[in-house]
């Protein structure tokens, strides 16, 4: 039946200050499993399969996410396993995104058979668009790998850089079950997605903040019933616009089927600072730090956004030019908008506990 279709994009600088909402949805990453897959993190597990003495295998590749908004670069953590009989003290990690420059990290530690550790990898460049990242481990204790096929593992994600918010706005009609929507990069790639909805909402908006780069994008709304969202069902509709307010897409619900827009993004840019800086300390950090600016800096407001773009917390300034935080966040790339008297500044922040 009929779909919610008010859809207002706002183009806003990845550095924009006000909280998003909530994605409707984000395309899962693939990652190619290899033999021997191991837990995550730290263990003492499985027992290494007989007769094989030196064998080392990569399980898992974390701390990325599908889309990665905002960011040029990304910073693995990979779960390393010992397959073979022998205790594992040394490897070496080699990584690459899009088969590009391969760079080569050490490890040294102590892991016993079927133990697996957790390996912090350092920063690589990322490409706007899709990345495939490969990490590979090689020469355990120096030696040869017996089991050649378990020492690759492949991540595949999205990179929006530099990002800029785009919101959609859709106005639902009375058969929400009926809608669905997707909006698609210019390789197809599905970055975000909605619906179904639920019925009887005649009215209520669903609006969703895109984070997208300069680009160009189809957006594709489908309707079961094939009667649009609108007219006997309802009063639906769905507006696409930035924050300059440009309007890139626009139906009143009279599609029937399906509606489909493409528009391209060409203007998204990090905005020059013209206002005092401030720093993050200690960064990285576990989650506690202070932010501090010159001496006539004064915080009025700190918001704390994930690598997805979500803002995760927001904080009230005291109005001095340093504050100390304490916050509950999960490993990963964040980032920091400080609001003070001469506007919003930006800055990075890695949690690494």
């Amino acid at each position: 039946m009929p779909r919610p279709s008010t859809l207002a994009l706002f183009l806003t600088p990845i550095m924009w200050w006000a909280a998003w909402p909530a994605m409707a949805g984000v395309h899962e990453a693939a990652e190619v499993h290899r033999p021997y897959a191991g837990r995550c993190g730290s263990t003492v597990g499985d027992e290494a399969p007989g007769g094989v003495s030196e064998d080392a295998a990569i399980t898992s590749i974390q701390n990325i996410p599908a889309l990665a908004c905002g960011v040029d670069s990304v910073a693995p953590v990979i779960t390393l396993k010992n397959n073979g009989q022998q205790v594992l003290t040394s490897a070496t990690i080699e990584y690459s995104v899009n088969a590009g420059t391969v760079l080569t990290q050490p490890w040294a530690g102590s892991l016993q058979s079927g133990q697996t550790t957790t390996v912090e990898l350092a920063r690589i460049a990322a490409d706007p668009g899709s990345n495939t990242l490969v990490v590979r481990v090689t020469a355990p204790n120096g030696l040869s790998d017996e089991v050649p096929e378990n020492d690759a593992w492949t991540h595949e994600f999205y990179t929006s850089a530099p990002g800029g918010l785009v919101s959609l706005i859709l106005t639902l009609d009375d058969f929400g079950s009926d809608v669905r929507w997707k909006l698609l990069s210019s390789d197809s790639t599905m970055l975000y997605s909605g619906g179904p909805y639920s019925d009887g909402h005649n009215g209520d908006t669903d609006s969703v903040a895109f984070c997208l780069t300069n680009d160009c994008y189809t957006f594709i709304i489908t309707d079961a019933f094939g009667n649009g969202i609108c007219c006997a069902d309802g009063e639906g509709g769905l507006v696409i616009r930035d924050t300059m307010g440009v309007v890139h897409a626009e139906s009143d619900g009279q599609y029937g089927d399906q509606y489909a827009a493409e528009f391209c993004l060409t203007a998204v840019h990090v905005p020059e600072r013209t206002h005092a800086p401030f720093g993050v300390f200690p960064n990285p950090n576990q989650g506690a730090f202070t932010v501090r600016g010159g001496p006539a800096y004064a915080i009025r407001r700190i918001a704390v956004i994930d690598a997805l773009g979500r803002t995760v917390a927001k904080v009230q300034g005291q109005g001095g030019a340093a504050q100390f935080l304490a916050l509950d966040l999960p490993n990963g790339s964040y980032l920091l908008l400080v609001d003070g008297a001469t506007g919003a500044a930006p800055a990075r922040m890695v949690v690494a506990r």
